[in-house]
């Protein structure tokens, strides 16, 4: 299901059925994403904001503001972010990678590569479990707490150990506040 041209196509009908419905709504992402980003429909490079000055008493008002009212004020304040020089919290200083809990531990040391290290311990950390292994109790799968910050790391802890034989593997990402 195509829109026209640039402009992202409306979401599929359910039909009740699952595997037809699973199909359609996967070709409207792809649908969605190729109008969308690839055909520039929010991505109009001629409606961005090159830069200038910025009053926030000029916002427009949210009822009648357009996609590119918009697009020009994010691109105004993005680029007040970058002349402010505020490098700590740049999308690239965050980190994304794993660390598993094994056996009888309760915790597992998170290391940051060189290349992510942290300015400060101000971060944000997200954990969600992506696999474990054998047959760990309810208590491996959850967080209780990320100590030790530091600018190279941290220590996970969850609720209980996974056992002998058994592992739990987090997702980690951590942000900073832009």
């Amino acid at each position: 299901m195509a829109g026209t041209a640039n402009v992202p196509p409306p979401p599929p009908r359910s039909t009740g059925n699952a595997q037809t419905d699973a199909a359609a709504l996967a070709q409207w992402a792809n649908d969605f994403y190729t109008a969308a980003v690839r055909g520039g429909y929010f991505l109009n490079v001629q409606e961005q904001s090159q830069g200038g000055s910025f009053d926030p008493g000029s916002l427009p008002d949210p009822a009648s503001t357009t996609l590119a009212q918009a697009q020009t004020t994010a691109n105004e304040a993005y680029a007040k972010a970058v002349a402010a020089g505020d490098d700590a919290n740049r999308i690239d200083n965050w980190y994304s990678g794993t660390a598993t809990v094994t056996g009888a531990a309760t915790t597992a040391a998170v290391t940051f590569p060189a290349d992510k290290q942290q300015p400060d311990t101000t971060y944000k950390v997200f954990l969600s479990v992506v696999s474990f292994t054998g047959t760990p109790g309810i208590g491996a799968f959850v967080p209780v707490s990320t100590t030790l910050l530091a600018t190279t790391g941290f220590t996970l802890t969850v609720q209980a150990a996974p056992g002998l034989g058994n592992s739990v593997t987090f997702n980690v990402l951590i942000m900073r506040t832009i």
